[in-house]
């Protein structure tokens, strides 16, 4: 008898212990990581430390204090943004989220908040049919919310669903027009080539008295960039210095005026802008900036380390659950100019998103730079439906007519394009260059 009740006392209490470790990592709650802060900015540190204890300690009390883990939760999403970790608080902010939206009742409105949120950092993670799965599931159950709205038309963005993405706006204009529908409206404008109804909505979204700063900041950001695509860079870097006259450490700020002086061969000016933009917010588009001026100067060995450091950030993020397949895509095409890899990347993005424009933009390049003319065209194509005034487009179909022997109208094109694309460098613009001093001197050779 002993033989048999003792195995079973080992697996009654192996099993208990068992349940005991899952409960216990189920409820292992994400630590608040340390981070450097300005003088400035201690007083507001201490509070956040405060808060996520209290927070803690109230969770550890009350397993079922999901109020506790959302509010913690909205304070990881903010931390992430602040510090550059991003990928660490992305997983500590899903696994919150996950376990109010499992340990909830259907109606409990926390559990909406919940998924509001975990749509809304799916959307960080370049997850975007998830994030319109989830506002799909919501509208059928009757939610109706701006919020809602917002995280669908970024979802309708990033897929390349350009024609929901219009239906979502015009409804969130029957609420009004503040700074958040007015800056989705540029966007859509910005992504259809009228830069100047872009930059109307967007002066017209910042005059109507917002006090959000970080999204003023955005929105002003975002309309420095526009004035850039104009090459009009006085007026970019007016916008960039103000921003910064109001908030000194704004990293996009410092990278919009590290392009500009890239833009007038200030080459050293502008790694180092980056490089305390980086610093300030470990964004992976400022090491993309630095590996291009590397790249465009000459620093090949430099730029490949730049790059590196992406690729580990990349596959860092990929652990967390972000899809990159794009950016890879872009920046194997980009700054490495290996195009048989980017294509890889590129049709695996094609999968998921095959209507994007940036997609179809880097998909005609990368067939182009192959030899695959007619691929290129077709992606082209498809790209120009969308952005039909896009000047490194016209660019490209200028190369395009030229190799397969309509010169004349190729230069032609190319030489339109390229006033356009002024002081812009990129893998085109370099052979169109070429092409056109080429041209221009066999003319005058006649």
């Amino acid at each position: 008898m002993k033989k048999i009740i003792i195995p079973v006392v080992v697996i009654i209490f192996g099993a208990v212990g068992a349940l005991a470790y899952k409960s216990l990592r189920i409820e292992k709650i994400p630590s608040l990581l340390d981070r450097p802060v300005a003088d400035s900015d201690v007083n507001e540190w201490k509070h956040i430390k405060r808060r996520v204890d209290e927070l803690h300690s109230k969770i550890r009390k009350n397993s079922e204090d999901n109020t506790s883990r959302l509010l913690l939760a909205e304070i990881y999403a903010n931390e992430g943004n602040i510090s550059g970790k991003h990928f660490y608080y992305y997983s500590a902010v899903l696994d919150l989220l996950n376990y109010i939206i499992e340990n909830s009742a259907e109606a409990d409105s926390i559990r909406t908040e919940a998924r509001l949120n975990k749509a809304s950092l799916l959307l960080s993670l370049n997850q975007f049919e998830q994030a319109k799965d989830i506002c799909n599931e919501l509208s059928e159950e009757g939610h109706k919310s701006q919020r809602l709205s917002e995280i669908n038309f970024d979802a309708f963005i990033g897929i390349g669903d350009y024609t929901n993405a219009q239906k979502v706006v015009d409804q969130m204009k029957a609420s009004g027009f503040d700074l958040k529908v007015l800056t989705r409206i540029a966007m859509l404008d910005e992504i259809k080539g009228d830069l100047t109804k872009a930059k109307s909505e967007l002066k017209k979204g910042l005059d109507s008295g917002s006090t959000n700063k970080d999204l003023t900041w955005r929105a002003q950001y975002k309309l420095g960039t526009l004035y850039e695509k104009e090459a009009d860079l006085a007026k970019a870097e007016e916008i960039y210095k103000s921003i910064l006259t109001d908030n000194s450490g704004y990293p996009f700020a410092k990278a919009g005026i590290a392009r500009i002086k890239a833009a007038n061969n200030d080459y050293e000016g502008a790694v180092t802008m980056l490089e305390a933009a980086y610093k300030s917010n470990a964004v992976m588009v400022f090491k993309q900036d630095i590996a291009l001026i590397y790249k465009n100067t000459g620093r090949i060995n430099d730029a490949k380390k730049e790059v590196q450091d992406i690729v580990n950030s990349i596959e860092e993020g990929e652990k967390a659950g972000c899809n990159y397949d794009l950016v890879r895509a872009r920046l194997y095409s980009e700054i490495l100019e290996d195009f048989d890899l980017a294509l890889i990347y590129a049709e695996r993005a094609k999968e998921r998103w095959p209507e994007n424009v940036d997609l179809n933009k880097v998909l005609s390049l990368i067939f182009y730079k192959l030899g695959e003319y007619e691929d290129a065209g077709y992606y082209l194509n498809k790209a120009t439906s969308v952005q039909p005034n896009e000047p490194s487009l016209m660019c490209l179909s200028g190369l395009l007519k030229y190799k397969r022997g309509n010169s004349k109208e190729g230069i032609d094109m190319i030489k339109k394009a390229m006033h356009q694309l002024h002081y812009q460098h990129s893998i085109l613009t370099v052979e169109a260059n070429d092409l056109i001093a080429k041209n221009d001197l066999s003319i005058s050779l006649k």
